[in-house]
């Protein structure tokens, strides 16, 4: 964590607890899987939407897998806490079948979150893990997975209402963000992006490289 950066503290002044900082991460992966379900749900002319489909599907993969990891952690306290355990033991149909994917983790650390290769540096295409049949290939079972985290957040929250509670303003009553100074006009920032194209474009004629090669259409 950045040395500027500190754990927020329990609006009573005291350290959160493990419980506290476990529903803690829990909220906020809810929160993010019902913005990208809200996407697509009651919207379905948006999944003729190919980019839109594709850009969401890929986040929600992220924050289903953040949900497990957080779970992982709030389960481990089931060992020393009965409430955890009650409810992690309540919960467990929907955490099995958000565990359904068999390498969900490696398909977010590795064709999601980093740069398309695995712990021994082999590059792997992220279609790999779809015909592997590791990860799903359907966008309609990822929004599944997105209803099922909010479904087992709530559960969290419910029965563990009074720490929720407790921490709720540290979640919901953040201030706003603060202006950022060097924020550029949209005709700044176009003209910045023209003059870097420029001065690359240059810089790559002089290495004999024809501007005009269809290669330069594949992302236009």
């Amino acid at each position: 964590m950045p040395e500027d950066l500190v754990e927020p503290r329990h609006p009573s002044g005291r350290e959160l607890t493990e419980v506290e900082r476990c529903l803690f991460c829990l909220y906020l992966a809810a929160v993010e899987a019902k913005h990208l379900a809200a996407i697509f749900l009651g919207h379905e002319d948006r999944k003729s939407d190919g980019s839109l489909v594709f850009t969401v599907m890929n986040h929600a993969v992220i924050v289903i897998d953040k949900f497990v990891e957080g779970w992982d952690t709030f389960n481990g306290l089931a060992k020393s806490n009965d409430r955890v355990k009650k409810l992690c033991a309540a919960v467990k149909p929907l955490i099995r079948r958000l565990r359904a994917w068999p390498q969900l983790r490696a398909y977010r650390s590795q064709a999601m979150a980093h740069s398309f290769r695995d712990s021994k540096g082999r590059v792997i295409h992220p279609t790999a893990f779809v015909r592997a049949g590791a990860v799903p290939a359907a966008s309609d079972e990822t929004m599944q997975r997105t209803i099922l985290v909010r479904l087992a957040a709530t559960a969290a929250l419910a029965y563990f209402e009074p720490d929720f509670e407790g921490i709720r303003p540290l979640l919901e009553g953040y201030p706003e963000e603060p202006k950022d100074p060097r924020a550029m006009t949209g005709d700044a920032r176009q003209a910045e992006l023209q003059s870097l194209a420029a001065n690359v474009n240059q810089a790559l004629q002089g290495l004999g490289i024809d501007l005009a090669s269809p290669i330069f259409q594949i992302f236009a």
